[in-house]
């Protein structure tokens, strides 16, 4: 039997979910839900008041922000997703986003650094578990200089330097770690939890969500450098953490982990 898979709200990310019919276009059936916590109803692959999938259009928005041409935007977005967009379309999805995808503001100087085939770097790491690290060259190159010189060159040498077997000596991983640290969370809406929003618009389950968030914040946000960047602490290093509770795990040869 197939496991039941799970949903959360993307304004509440509550998981009280129910399905609230379908919607149908022309690009096939929608199904919608709603939210019992805050009565609202999504799908997980529209946005509002469309009639193109969110995928596409957001696909659409990326791949001119990573620096090709409108034409050329348009032509991929087609033979991705089968059907006809018009340049027109594109165009007014850009202008639309602008406000939050802000990359386009210095798409130009980018594109002068990097073509769109090489602007975004990516390496995937088997540790354990496999891992997409990505960098975007232009805004490192860009944005990365003087006192943090060291953070760009650090970035450029984990394809050849990271020392992969640190990661699959059974260390202790950050990400199973305890974590005692005083943390007071608020409902706040800004410009990331916007962006992101339009990422998870992308998503069909929740599976997707991570790396589909990762992949559009790298593209199309100005401050987003790096996802999945792997880091280790020596013993010492996580020794002075004193936030950090091994609930049970040997950190004594160091820390592992990967920075979303």
């Amino acid at each position: 039997m197939a496991k039941k898979e799970k949903f959360t709200c993307p304004g509440y990310s509550s998981t009280q979910i129910v399905k609230k019919g379908r919607r149908k276009n022309k690009f096939g059936k929608i199904q919608r839900y709603e939210c019992k916590s805050c009565g609202k109803s999504f799908s997980l692959r529209e946005l509002k008041g469309r009639v193109y999938p969110a995928k596409l259009i957001m696909e659409a928005v990326s791949l001119f922000n990573k620096g090709y041409s409108m034409s050329e935007a348009v032509k991929q977005t087609r033979k991705r997703f089968k059907t006809k967009v018009s340049k027109s379309a594109v165009d007014s999805w850009i202008k639309e986003f602008k406000n939050i995808c802000t990359y386009w503001r210095i798409r130009g100087k980018g594109l002068k650094l990097f073509s769109p085939e090489k602007v975004i770097f990516r390496k995937t790491f088997f540790h354990q578990i496999p891992y997409k690290f990505q960098y975007h060259q232009a805004k490192v190159k860009m944005f990365i200089k003087d006192y943090f010189s060291g953070l760009a060159r650090y970035l450029k040498g984990i394809p050849k330097e990271c020392p992969d077997e640190m990661f699959l000596a059974g260390k202790a991983r950050g990400s199973r770690m305890k974590i005692d640290f005083p943390v007071k969370a608020e409902r706040k809406t800004n410009y990331a939890c916007r962006l992101a929003g339009l990422a998870l618009a992308m998503t069909r389950n929740n599976r997707e969500r991570h790396e589909v968030v990762q992949d559009f914040m790298l593209a199309n946000d100005t401050a987003t450098l790096a996802c999945e960047v792997p880091v280790c602490l020596c013993s010492r290093e996580a020794g002075k953490l004193s936030f950090f509770k091994d609930g049970g795990l040997d950190f004594r040869q160091g820390v592992t982990g990967h920075i979303d």
